[in-house]
């Protein structure tokens, strides 16, 4: 689980097609707001309140939980797929800003890439052997 502290207004960007934002603290309670901006999740934005160890489904394999709430400042818990980023949405828009347009399909943004495997001493490469001297 990825924990972001958001106040009032502030969002959260999961993939390149879910923004959660806070919308009002009141006391325990908080309401949130999910946008889905893609062409495979719903086009309606989906308005719920949530308390503190609340969780909610958002879409097929992402979570959202109310982990605490303190004052002006709630944490939340979200569970996304690995390949999936997940990031405050005014360093998504910062990360947006910094790459090439042709980069930025598939909702990876920032997600972490997978290391490449490093070859081992003997991963089947072949000697080089010396050139023959002329006869």
């Amino acid at each position: 689980m990825f924990v972001l502290s958001r106040q009032e207004n502030e969002s959260i960007t999961i993939g390149d097609d879910l923004v959660l934002t806070v919308v009002k603290i009141r006391g325990k309670q908080v309401a949130l707001r999910a946008e889905f901006t893609g062409r495979q999740m719903p086009k309606e934005p989906l308005d719920f309140a949530m308390l503190r160890d609340d969780r909610r489904e958002l879409a097929p394999e992402i979570m959202c939980e109310l982990v605490d709430l303190r004052g002006n400042k709630v944490r939340l818990g979200i569970n996304a797929p690995k390949t999936m980023s997940v990031h405050r949405k005014e360093v998504y828009d910062a990360i947006r800003r910094a790459k090439p347009d042709d980069e930025s399909e598939g909702g990876t943004a920032g997600a972490p890439i997978p290391a490449k495997p490093k070859p081992s001493s003997g991963s089947g490469t072949a000697k080089k052997l010396p050139p023959e001297a002329p006869a």
